[in-house]
């Protein structure tokens, strides 16, 4: 009988429907992989009642638990998305732990994708300690965290890297000519926008797009900046396709959904010099930044670069040492494994 690796996933707003997130990914992986992928996750309905509701999460958590342990057969592995998510995200660690109690011995898998000190604004050390036991191996998309995870004991953490669909997210095929640097600045989760248009205000020669989604920054004004608000994927990647640069400040990052499609579109990184940045930007593609000035001086400074054009190239070679193709092989080696 064929393996099977039953994925429970969870689908985020931020990322339904579009070429990003790990709800593509695994639809992806159950399309081109060689193994028989089975996916889980909760249907519309059930997703808005288990982020409201903490017993509606916990009834939605014992059904699958219960499901996994009448349909798992010999070999068969388990992968949790969403692992140390929290029961707003379906409670994968405790559909774990059920299956420990119950004795169901197949390979357990958890994706941990949030940084640690992230994961401790809703955990204890020790209670992220006791969820991660319930795992055989821990996936991580980045080195630090895999680090922070090692020193809590654990040996079976293991690197991957955050894919991206270098098919969708590509540079125009001719270049648009700008007589200015355009920058975009993209995401909103712990973005510090006001600190974006300062750093406007001291680039007058660069023209920026700011990526506001349904943040309200009206209050924040500037001459060369242009705030963007919610735009569909399409438009988001024709602003990408428009800009030169991708400027992100960030408190830390593992893998980020930002960082890789930036890279598949050609952009320079001009990214804070936090947590596992140098996974995925090198100096040949990006430029590492510890405060303000630092952001002023490098974006100042590629605007003058005469080798602009070789940087973007090398980002786009960095994106296809990561694109979906080669995450889903790598994928489909490790479910051998386990």
């Amino acid at each position: 009988m064929k393996k099977k690796i039953y994925i429970i996933y969870y689908t985020w707003a931020s990322t339904k429907n579009n070429h990003a997130g790990m709800s593509y990914f695994v639809n992806q992986l159950k399309l081109q992989s060689e193994h028989d992928i089975q996916l889980i996750q909760p249907p519309t309905l059930i997703t808005s009642l288990i982020k409201k509701h903490y017993y509606a999460s916990r009834i939605w958590q014992q059904i699958i638990a219960f499901y996994l342990k009448l349909m798992l057969r010999k070999n068969d592995s388990v992968m949790f998305m969403e692992y140390l998510g929290g029961w707003r995200c379906g409670g994968h660690s405790n559909i774990a732990r059920l299956l420990k109690k119950w004795n169901i011995k197949n390979h357990r898998i958890g994706m941990v994708h949030l940084a640690k000190n992230h994961i401790l604004e809703s955990y204890t050390e020790e209670n992220m300690v006791l969820d991660l036991e319930h795992l055989n191996s821990i996936l991580v998309m980045g080195s630090s965290l895999e680090k922070d995870i090692a020193s809590l004991g654990f040996n079976n953490v293991v690197r991957t890297y955050h894919y991206v669909d270098t098919n969708y997210y590509h540079p125009l095929v001719v270049p648009q000519k700008n007589n200015k640097l355009t920058v975009i600045a993209m995401g909103t989760l712990k973005r510090n926008h006001a600190l974006i248009f300062k750093i406007a205000k001291n680039c007058p020669n660069i023209d920026f797009l700011v990526c506001a989604g349904r943040s309200t920054i009206d209050s924040l004004t500037e001459a060369n900046v242009t705030v963007l608000g919610y735009m569909e994927e399409s438009e988001m990647l024709s602003a990408m396709q428009k800009s030169d640069i991708s400027l992100s400040i960030m408190e830390d990052t593992i893998g980020s959904n930002v960082i890789a499609t930036s890279l598949a579109c050609g952009l320079i990184n001009v990214v804070s010099d936090v947590g596992s940045i140098h996974d995925y930007c090198s100096l040949e593609n990006s430029v590492f930044c510890l405060n303000e000035n630092d952001f002023i001086k490098a974006l100042n400074t590629l605007a003058k670069d005469k080798n602009i054009a070789l940087k973007k190239e090398h980002a786009r070679n960095k994106a296809l040492q990561i694109s979906l193709d080669k995450s889903i092989q790598w994928y489909d080696d490790f479910f051998k494994k386990s």
